[in-house]
């Protein structure tokens, strides 16, 4: 057969799937065009299988039958090369299916054939990274993958930057790849080919590495740089919350990475104009109860104080209050009345107690990061707090939640 004839010449056995069909298409043909197979016109397919049961009369037709006998092969080629070789294998490959590419970019009625070439350079590329990344194949090799810069290679142009940057940007002691690519963007950018894309990719890279990758002050501005850019270039809601969100992610990292700093008067400054961009922001997109208590726990933490205050005011005017969030609040906005002279912060307080959970209200007093026991300098007030906290122990009470 033909297979066994194919077989001869590899080195093993060829997977074969055969298939048999029917070809009455061409059978009809015959009938309404050869005299010979008049006796079968206007009959239904079941009478003409009838009266092919007849072994002399198949004989008769034989002719007409040989033409419905065909063969039809497909074959899958795979190229069986390894070590060292594998890599200069993808390289030709990738380099013969790029001329390819070139000529039907050019060619009218060869979209779906180029579609195909650029999914298969994506491929290869993506293979070579693995291997590289597996130490199957010398790094070298990467660079000998060029792609040319053009928005019809946006996807490739991408995904090369990214590998490059997984690929090099890791290594200890190579300060240099930021800049370098860095450079790679701004000439795609001036090139128009996918600067979203891209630019978020390698900013997402470099805050997902801070601040390792981020150390020193002009690293963060071009970082940040970046970041804006995307969102002056997002085109649509997906694309602008990605960059909002990258947005969000860099000023929190920013503050926490400055508070945690040498806290220079500059380090200060930095952290308390990222906690600003953020409570402007988050006024203006406003989270869930849960959401902005942990915002303002975090602007207390960074000791921003009148930022806590600013996410949580607007919300105690509602009449269902988040616990947590009204007992940070009344905490932010301590008074005692032989200070302030004030009744109102007092009034409050017991007005509160209603809004909140016994467990909520009780426990803002006595312990750690707590309303102070000067409070209960208020007649009022103090005898409040026996007769509904009475059953439950505070913070004194309870030596297990001590911090040891």
């Amino acid at each position: 057969s033909i297979i066994n004839a194919m077989e001869n010449n590899q080195r093993s056995e060829i997977e074969a799937e055969i298939k048999t069909n029917e070809n009455w298409t061409l059978f009809y043909q015959q009938i309404e065009t050869e005299n010979a197979l008049k006796d079968l016109r206007g009959l239904e397919e079941s009478q003409i299988r009838q009266k092919l049961t007849n072994s002399d009369y198949v004989r008769s037709i034989e002719p007409f039958l040989a033409e419905q006998r065909y063969a039809k092969i497909k074959l899958t080629a795979k190229v069986d090369v390894t070590g060292k070789e594998v890599g200069n294998f993808l390289i030709s490959e990738f380099n013969r299916l790029k001329d390819s590419v070139s000529i039907d970019l050019n060619s009218v009625g060869m979209q779906k054939k180029t579609k195909r070439s650029l999914d298969t350079l994506s491929s290869i590329q993506w293979y070579m990274y693995r291997l590289i990344k597996q130490g199957k194949v010398d790094t070298l090799l990467f660079e000998q993958l060029t792609v040319p810069l053009s928005q019809d290679y946006s996807k490739l142009i991408k995904d090369h930057l990214w590998y490059d940057l997984d690929i090099h940007g890791t290594g200890e002691g190579n300060d240099q790849w930021e800049g370098q690519f860095y450079q790679q963007l701004n000439q795609l950018d001036r090139l128009g080919i996918s600067s979203f894309e891209i630019r978020y990719d390698v900013s997402n890279y470099l805050m997902r590495n801070w601040p390792k990758r981020v150390p020193y002050r002009g690293d963060v501005g071009r970082l940040l740089e970046s970041i804006e850019v995307l969102q002056e270039t997002a085109t649509n809601d997906s694309t602008k919350a990605m960059a909002d969100r990258l947005w969000v992610n860099y000023h929190f990292a920013n503050a926490n990475y400055r508070h945690f700093s040498n806290r220079s008067s500059r380090d200060d400054e930095d952290m308390r104009k990222s906690m600003v961009l953020l409570e402007k922001y988050f006024l203006k997109h406003p989270l869930s109860d849960e959401d902005n208590h942990r915002l303002a726990l975090f602007f207390t933490w960074g000791e921003q104080e009148d930022l806590a205050y600013n996410m949580l005011h607007p919300r105690m005017l509602l009449k269902s209050v988040h616990g947590p969030s009204i007992a940070l609040y009344t905490k932010l906005t301590f008074l005692h009345e032989e200070e302030y002279h004030d009744q109102a912060y007092y009034e409050w307080i017991k007005t509160i107690k209603d809004r909140m959970t016994k467990e909520e209200w009780c426990g803002m007093f006595v312990g750690p990061c707590n309303l102070s026991f000067q409070l209960f300098d208020n007649e009022a007030l103090r005898d409040l707090y026996c007769k509904e906290c009475a059953g439950i122990k505070n913070y004194a009470q309870r030596p297990e939640d001590w911090t040891k």
